[in-house]
């Protein structure tokens, strides 16, 4: 088998949302952040305020959609997940649109998590300021 250098075997196509920071005012805010291709991606790698936070955890509820009978976990199908003050959600593979409660607590707030395809991902940095 001969393979040219240019084929990328083995190696997926991350999501290009825009990784630098989406910084919103302490106000509430429904905004939605584009992708420049379109790839099968899925949520991973939770933060809230710099802390790790699973998708199981009790702070946080998910979604999930198309969840095949055999999968090994619905982690992988989560469509929304929400915490006391945020709601993000999974529009279509270009489209997550991204829900913050106002921000009352007079300090910056933050929320990150990663859109990976594979063994490729682009982190996506939310921060609402105080």
């Amino acid at each position: 088998m001969f393979v040219r250098c240019s084929d990328k075997v083995g190696y997926a196509e991350a999501p290009k949302f825009d990784s630098a920071s989406h910084i919103f005012q302490k106000g509430s805010i429904d905004s939605v952040i584009v992708s420049k291709n379109d790839v099968k991606w899925s949520f991973d790698d939770l933060y809230v305020d710099d802390q790790s936070v699973g998708f199981t955890d009790e702070a946080i509820k998910y979604y999930t959609r198309a969840v095949p009978p055999n999968a090994d976990s619905d982690l992988l199908f989560i469509s929304k997940f929400e915490g006391q003050r945020f709601t993000i959600g999974k529009i279509d593979s270009r489209h997550i649109k991204i829900t913050l409660k106002e921000n009352g607590e007079g300090r910056k707030r933050t929320l990150n998590f990663t859109a990976f395809a594979g063994n490729a991902s682009t982190k996506i940095s939310i921060i609402q300021g105080p």
